[in-house]
């Protein structure tokens, strides 16, 4: 059996160094979100306005670099001076989205790092580190539990199985007596020990910032066991991703956890809902909901829950600070 970890290690780094820009048609982000871009640029400003010196901000899975061009045109318009500190580091596994995002990038202040994201011994002077759904990159293992035994959940000749597992990490072992029986759990193991590297790279004042899916707490687990082992890994083009366990996260490396939706309210201080389109994901308050009223129920949409914010949206803003 090869499990989940060795899977999307092996797929994954394939995908990414040969996809280039055709990745746009494997799945859907938010990346190209303008009031998420500009909720990250608030973010980064309440920081950058008490530092000095050069502002280094990485970040990590690049895509084409929307986000990034976003962000930085919204720091040069809060605050000229500042923005002018800011050298921002393109970070990706993939050359050819290096490329095609520097060239996007090419008035700002712009240093490309072709690694994967454990390289961390290339960072210097970090001040911030961000990326959009990054951790669900991650290699991670899945296990599921049946009474006291503990099971990991992998691939044999194209089928997904489950094998006993007694010596994977005892904080593995020990965190799975705590979840329900029959639920594949995600044990985002490498994700934690990234963030733990990433911590000693970041300057004082500095901050991880990561928006990413997955699941809070376990009890969120309600779905019958097929439903929700169906959803946890996901296959996109020739890419693989596991939800992200911010619990099992906070546990092991710490930080603070809301809600995406939350994120962006507080930081642009009105109510936006999160919808998905025909080319991405995006954030509308009332009034654009009521201008995309007919190609919002095209994608299915009840518009007085959506309105009402009874849509549920498994995205979340991951962070810590120094």
């Amino acid at each position: 059996m090869e499990n989940i970890e060795k899977l999307m290690e092996r797929e994954n780094t394939e995908y990414y160094s040969g996809r280039g820009k055709h990745i746009y048609y494997d799945f859907k982000t938010f990346a190209a979100s303008k009031k998420l871009g500009k909720a990250c640029a608030i973010e980064f400003m309440e920081s950058a306005q008490i530092a000095e010196g050069e502002l280094r901000v990485y970040e990590i899975g690049v895509g084409g670099g929307t986000f990034a061009l976003n962000f930085l045109k919204n720091l040069a318009r809060m605050d000229p001076t500042i923005a002018k500190n800011v050298t921002y580091v393109l970070w990706d596994v993939s050359s050819k989205l290096l490329d095609e995002a520097e060239e996007k990038l090419g008035n700002f202040a712009i240093e490309k790092v072709h690694a994967q994201a454990e390289e961390t011994s290339k960072m210097k002077n970090a001040f911030w580190i961000r990326g959009n759904e990054i951790l669900d990159d991650i290699p991670a293992r899945v296990f599921l539990r049946k009474g006291e035994k503990v099971y990991e959940v992998g691939i044999n000749n194209g089928e997904w199985c489950a094998t006993e597992q007694s010596t994977a990490p005892k904080a593995v072992l020990e965190y799975m007596q705590k979840m329900p029986q029959e639920y594949w759990i995600p044990i985002n193991l490498r994700a934690a020990k990234l963030i733990g590297s990433w911590k000693e790279q970041l300057q004082k004042g500095g901050k991880i910032s990561m928006l990413d899916y997955g699941f809070a707490n376990p009890a969120e687990i309600e779905e019958p066991p097929e439903i929700w082992n169906d959803s946890v890994i996901r296959k996109y083009g020739g890419e693989y991703t596991v939800d992200v366990n911010f619990d099992f996260l906070l546990k092991k490396a710490g930080g603070q956890l809301e809600t995406q939706d939350e994120f962006v309210n507080a930081k642009l201080g009105e109510t936006s809902f999160a919808v998905e389109q025909n080319d991405c994901m995006d954030y509308l308050d009332s009034s654009e909901i009521e201008a995309e009223r007919k190609n919002l129920e095209k994608e299915g949409y009840d518009i007085d829950l959506l309105k009402r914010g009874k849509e549920s949206n498994p995205y979340f803003h991951y962070s810590i600070s120094t």
